[in-house]
């Protein structure tokens, strides 16, 4: 371990770069308690990935490098995820689900990884975000635009928007312009199912003919019947006739009959007349008379 702690090692130029890796191992010396890291280098990549547009780790050269530094060169974590997307990983795996910290009775699926070392930097996470913006290139990292040319997409919105809302326009005048003309059409079929007064009265009227005046016919009086019909017209319908049941015959002719029963009570009655001369004295008295 100490002839890894060599000057020559130390003064190899590839620690003026800033790398980055996956810690294998961590080692700690038993004499002068130095602590070093075994690190599995990666490599970042010069351009985004096209699916995701976040910074791609891979490794270098397809191989496994590994890398032994002074674990204060360490810098600062960060977070990265597997690329399961081109190693095509399925949720084939079966384990007992963890509870508490112990296994319990409930089974669940897992991600099996396939051997495909394609990792991406987690560009989103909060955690030490501003250290990650200082450390990779701006072009790895530099918010996507939605747009290429924003203004101009933003004119082209516009410009259908206005073509919409003039078709809007166009159409609630269309509309509004034929309100009156229904209004219209279903007063006068409202006329036609129901004749005006004056139609009415000009029915009603008599018409003279060049043979002369036409006779009239009265209504006959109506003759009396067992019950009594109230005949009503609605418009548009036929003549309907309610007929009164006995029971409510009945009923009427005990109300008339109780009636005139109350008015012969009231002519029975007698009005009290004027007090006498005689019966006036009872009432007159001294205020002596109640005196102590």
């Amino acid at each position: 371990m100490n002839a890894l702690l060599a000057p020559g090692f130390l003064r190899c130029p590839q620690l003026i770069l800033t790398i980055v890796g996956r810690i294998s191992d961590i080692l700690l010396g038993t004499i002068d308690s130095v602590v070093l890291v075994v690190l599995e280098v990666f490599q970042v990549l010069s351009v985004r990935d096209d699916r995701m547009g976040m910074p791609v780790l891979v490794r270098r050269d397809s191989e496994t490098i590994f890398s032994i530094l002074p674990a204060k060169n360490i810098q600062f974590n960060i977070n990265v995820q597997h690329d399961c997307y081109s190693a095509k990983c399925e949720a084939t795996g079966i384990r007992l689900q963890m509870q508490e910290r112990g296994e319990s009775d409930q089974i669940e699926n897992y991600i099996v990884h396939n051997p495909l070392e394609r990792y991406f930097i987690n560009s989103h996470a909060f955690h030490n975000a501003h250290l990650l913006h200082a450390t990779l290139p701006r072009d790895l990292i530099a918010p996507i635009p939605l747009f290429q040319d924003r203004q101009q997409t933003h004119f082209d919105l516009a410009t259908t928007l206005w073509a919409t809302l003039e078709t809007r326009r166009e159409k609630l005048k269309a509309t509004a312009a034929l309100k009156p003309k229904k209004r219209k059409a279903a007063g006068d079929q409202e006329t036609n199912n129901c004749p005006s007064k004056h139609r009415k009265k000009a029915l009603a009227a008599p018409t003279e003919s060049s043979a002369g005046p036409t006779a009239i016919a009265e209504p006959a009086a109506p003759t009396p019947a067992a019950t009594s019909e109230v005949e009503l017209m609605v418009s548009n319908r036929l003549k309907r006739t309610i007929v009164q049941t006995s029971r409510a015959l009945a009923a009427k002719e005990t109300s008339d009959a109780n009636e005139e029963e109350e008015e012969e009570e009231d002519k029975d009655e007698e009005v009290p007349g004027e007090v006498s001369d005689d019966d006036s004295d009872l009432y007159q008295g001294s205020d002596d008379d109640y005196s102590d």
